[in-house]
């Protein structure tokens, strides 16, 4: 019996040293971040503007703007990327935007594309109000802004469009939470009482208060696209979503996800006020 004891503690305390370093290293798995910046100038003679954001350390270049040149409403559609690629290394994704004359934001998060600090869920959420301001401003008003978040950055567009107004909101290979994800990869942990970053999805997408679109790939390895499934299904209307069966995580524009995108703002530009 005192063996067996033996036994059990052991295997308790190994259980519970495997906790501790999941927990410790958890935001390595939640963020990758590109620290590698940009080319200003290359960035410039694409059209684009930096503009800073008045942080607690002081003011950090972290929005790439590029103002709208659409007759009509002028539009703008705020970008939150993906957890494993800076913001102006996604410009090409998204140059169709431009040449439709649409105005077109990108944010950099802390620790990310030369940006100081240390990427968690509330400073990039912080970040992020900021950075709809500051659109805002430029654009005549939260009105005129389109929320788009891809990945890890569809938490961001869904924390924003759930608190306040915008034009509209595009997810692009959402989850419903950090905690669903982290339950499916390791579903040995007690991940409800380790995640800190939790980016609760599925919590917040009945408050959203703007027209969505919601676009996953029946292949996606790294988000299921259940996740997009439920967060459809439980988002208030008007809402239109978008399963493109061939594709997964990141190849969704090879699928034809842009011109969904394209369509949504001109309905948006015309009908939702």
């Amino acid at each position: 019996m005192t063996k067996l004891l033996w036994g059990l503690a052991a295997v308790a305390f190994a259980y519970l040293g495997v906790c501790a370093v999941m927990f410790g290293m958890q935001r390595d798995f939640i963020y990758r971040p590109d620290t590698a910046p940009p080319d200003s100038v290359a960035m410039a003679r694409l059209g684009f503007d930096q503009v800073r954001l008045d942080l607690p350390g002081g003011a950090l270049p972290a929005v790439f703007f590029a103002a709208p040149q659409s007759r009509g409403r002028p539009l703008t559609v705020l970008v939150f990327h993906g957890n494993a690629i800076a913001a102006h290394r996604a410009v090409a994704k998204y140059q169709p935007l431009l040449a439709e004359g649409w105005g077109l934001a990108l944010l950099e998060y802390p620790g990310y594309g030369g940006m100081p600090g240390t990427p968690e869920e509330q400073e990039i959420y912080r970040w992020a109000r900021l950075a709809a301001v500051e659109v805002a401003q430029r654009s005549g008003g939260l009105g005129n802004v389109v929320l788009w978040g891809e990945s890890l950055g569809a938490a961001v567009a869904t924390a924003l469009a759930s608190e306040q107004a915008f034009a509209g909101v595009i997810l692009e290979a959402p989850f419903t939470s950090v905690v669903d994800l982290a339950r499916q990869r390791f579903p040995w942990l007690p991940v409800d009482a380790l995640v800190l970053d939790r980016f609760d999805n599925i919590e917040r997408i009945g408050q959203l208060k703007a027209p969505l679109l919601l676009l996953h790939g029946a292949r996606d390895d790294v988000v299921p696209v259940e996740h997009g499934r439920r967060l459809l299904a439980a988002a208030p209307q008007p809402k239109r979503g978008v399963i493109y069966p061939a594709a997964g995580h990141n190849d969704l524009p090879r699928h034809g996800a842009m011109d969904e995108v394209l369509a949504f703002l001109r309905e948006i530009q015309t009908t939702f006020r």
